[in-house]
């Protein structure tokens, strides 16, 4: 208002757009005393929902290998944060992948999708499904993978649960590193396992201050 109302505006113009002042004018002219509580309750709203969204959990349900590749193949390592009010139901694992085909990727799937744990289970399912070649009229099946559990020395997965976190470890993982701060927890059901640099957990919930 000082600006507008200003008896030197034709000496700030030389210093200062002249549309400054003509969307000063049109801010004056459009506000209204009328609506300032409703731009409080607005402010008051806003953060109200921005607080709601800061405590909201946020559910992932999946799973997370590093296939990097086999034995002798380069690889990198995988960071993974999860934050205040993240969930994730699911394993995460060092792996090696291969392609297989429509009909194996439909069996793993229907098995519940997880990394191979097991060396004559893996080989077995290799052998009846696996892909070393296809043509271009067979290009749909590069989609199709199927992991197995390996730790090729490089294609580590670094699992860090912060705030209030919580991973539900549904199927076999292995992990080179685990960070439990604040509040987090990791819960590891009896019939599943979590290695992590080589220690095996089962049955039990860690916790920050556990490793």
């Amino acid at each position: 208002k000082i600006c507008v109302a200003c008896p030197f505006k034709e000496e700030l113009y030389e210093e200062i757009p002249e549309t400054f002042f003509e969307l000063a004018e049109c801010q004056i002219r459009s506000f209204d005393e009328k609506i300032v509580p409703l731009l409080q309750q607005e402010n008051k709203l806003t953060s109200e929902y921005g607080k709601l969204k800061a405590s909201a959990q946020i559910p992932y349900d999946g799973k997370i290998y590093n296939a990097s590749g086999s034995d002798g193949l380069d690889a990198s390592a995988l960071n993974v944060t999860l934050g205040e009010g993240a969930v994730l139901n699911g394993a995460a694992a060092s792996t090696s992948a291969i392609h297989v085909t429509y009909d194996g990727s439909a069996a793993l799937k229907a098995d519940g999708g997880n990394a191979f744990d097991n060396a004559d289970d893996a080989a077995a399912y290799a052998n009846q499904y696996q892909l070393t070649s296809f043509g271009i009229d067979e290009y749909f099946n590069i989609g199709h993978v199927a992991n197995m559990i390996n730790d090729n020395g490089a294609n580590a997965v670094n699992m860090t649960l912060d705030g209030d976190a919580v991973w539900n470890v549904t199927g076999t993982s292995v992990i080179s590193a685990l960070t439990i701060n604040g509040d987090a927890q990791v819960i590891i059901p009896d019939d599943v396992t979590l290695t992590v640099n080589g220690k095996e957990y089962s049955g039990t919930t860690l916790k920050a201050g556990d490793l």
